[in-house]
């Protein structure tokens, strides 16, 4: 199998990620002001431990602000899917479009507590960004 990653503009825009801890199986576009950070729907407090708090759907979220090291950079790639139009099939590979990186990411827990288990995601997609490019 065949990954590639194109780079759609020269200057990439840059995001700040939150990891959520639920599943939405919708991956088109939405517009609504309600998604929108600047409408102030979601409010975000920080604490000098970088803990974050904030509510979504009207659960309590807490989290971690995570920033990457140096060596390391985050993109935000979207998928294209070809197909073969005579075999109306996908040709083999996958191809993404960067539209986006980020350097920071909050990592949110569902709960009173923040208990830190989605934090080992990094640590997993670290390791497996070491295999990769080994």
């Amino acid at each position: 199998m065949k990954i590639e990653i194109n780079n759609n503009s020269d200057e990439s825009h840059k995001y700040h990620c939150n990891v959520l801890p639920c599943r939405i199986k919708y991956t088109g576009e939405v517009q609504s002001p309600l998604l929108k950070p600047e409408t102030g729907y979601w409010e975000v407090t920080q604490d000098q431990d970088n803990k974050v708090t904030t509510y979504f759907r009207g659960r309590l979220l807490q989290g971690n602000l995570v920033t990457l090291d140096s060596n390391y950079k985050g993109y935000i790639l979207r998928q294209q899917v070809e197909k073969d139009e005579e075999q109306e099939k996908e040709i083999n590979g996958k191809k993404f479009v960067n539209i986006g990186e980020f350097e920071k990411l909050v990592i949110f827990d569902n709960g009173m507590e923040f208990n830190g288990e989605s934090e080992n995601l990094i640590e997993e997609w670290l390791n497996v960004s070491n295999i990769i490019h080994e």
